[in-house]
This record gives structure tokens, sequence and C-alpha cells, in this order.
């Protein structure tokens, strides 16, 4: 049955953690971990066989989410949460890697996910020098449950992407209402201008 092969895709990743003794937060050129193959091969083991570590020279392209394929953020970005706990549990590094985890929640849309990781010490502006905020991310995707987690947890309310546009911006050009309606209820700036010069209404 499909939970039998699951939980034995479970147990193997158990046991190469466990009994082989490979290091969860190891690295390789691309940044890519051990957290990452051992999600990829949870994700891509189901009725192909028993899983695996994968090697340095898994390709991104073969990721449901392209843009976490790297570190523990598969896990998060198919919004594992049994894979995720399992990491969690062995010393997963929350807090490094690119992107970082709590990015891939907001982006997946993974609102138990990103609770949990906030719940393992995740920070909700970690600094980061490729990708946006969880909250800019969040924001763009219309995960309105995912900002307010997000605010409850003291995020940035005005952080900036590279073209200087703010949470509300991306909301507003997403026509994510709720989201919208959410963070000016938090007091965004409405008449913030962007690297353009134009407002979140415009």
């Amino acid at each position: 049955s499909a939970s039998a092969e699951r939980k034995l895709a479970l147990d193997e990743i158990a046991r190469l953690l466990d009994v082989v003794g490979v290091d969860i937060n190891a690295r390789d050129q691309s940044d890519a971990s051990v957290q990452v193959r051992a999600c990829v091969a949870s994700e891509t083991s189901r009725g192909q066989g028993s899983p695996m570590l994968m090697s340095s020279s898994y390709s991104s392209s073969h990721a449901p989410h392209h843009r976490c394929s790297q570190p523990t953020p598969l896990a998060v970005a198919t919004g594992d949460l049994e894979v995720m706990r399992l990491l969690l549990a062995r010393g997963a590094d929350v807090a490094s890697g690119e992107p970082l985890p709590l990015y891939c929640a907001a982006y997946g849309c993974h609102l138990e996910a990103a609770r949990l990781l906030l719940d393992h010490g995740a920070q909700p502006d970690p600094p980061t020098l490729q990708y946006d905020s969880p909250l800019l991310a969040a924001s763009s995707r219309g995960a309105a449950e995912i900002v307010a987690l997000l605010l409850e947890h003291r995020a940035n309310l005005e952080a900036r992407d590279r073209l200087a546009q703010t949470p509300l911006h991306r909301a507003a050009a997403s026509g994510a209402l709720e989201v919208a309606a959410t963070l000016l209820d938090a007091g965004s700036q409405i008449e913030a201008r962007d690297a353009q010069q134009n407002t979140p209404l415009l």
C-alpha cells in the first residue's frame, strides 16, 4: 500500500542518517545538503523503489519546486511534515543555506511547515543574499495565513526586494486582497515607493 511504501521510505532515510552516519548538514559546491537529498528521495521514490540520499549530481530540474531544491527546503516546499520532523529531530539546521527553509514554506504556501520551522527557531527575517524575505514570498503567493503567522513573529512589514518593493506592493500586484488587508491592518505604508517610484496603488 502507499502508506506502507511511505513508511519504508521514511525508515530508510532514518537508517541512512542514524546508521550510516551521514552528516545531515553537509553541503556540496552548490550549497545543497544531505537534508534535501533525503527529502528528494522521499518525494521521488514513492512507487519508484527504495529511497536513497541523492548524490551531489542530482539536478534541481527534478525537483517539484526548483527554487527550493537545495538544503532542508525541498521537504518544506513539498509540505512534507513527516520528513521535516525526521530531519529536525536529527539536528537539521533551519537557518542556513540558500534558499532558507522558511522562504520555501512561504513560497510553497505551506502553513504548517512554516509554523514548524518557526517553532524550531527559524527567524522570520533571516539574512539572505539571493532570495526574498519569507513575508515577501508569502505576500506574492497570496498566502494570507502565512502572512499573519509571520507578522505574529514580528516579520519586517516593510521588507524590500531588489526592486525596493514591499510586501504590500507584492500583494497588490498579485491581486491578493486578503493579504493586502492583513498588511494594511498591521500598519503597512500604502504610500511606500519602489525603485520606479510606484506605490502599491499604482
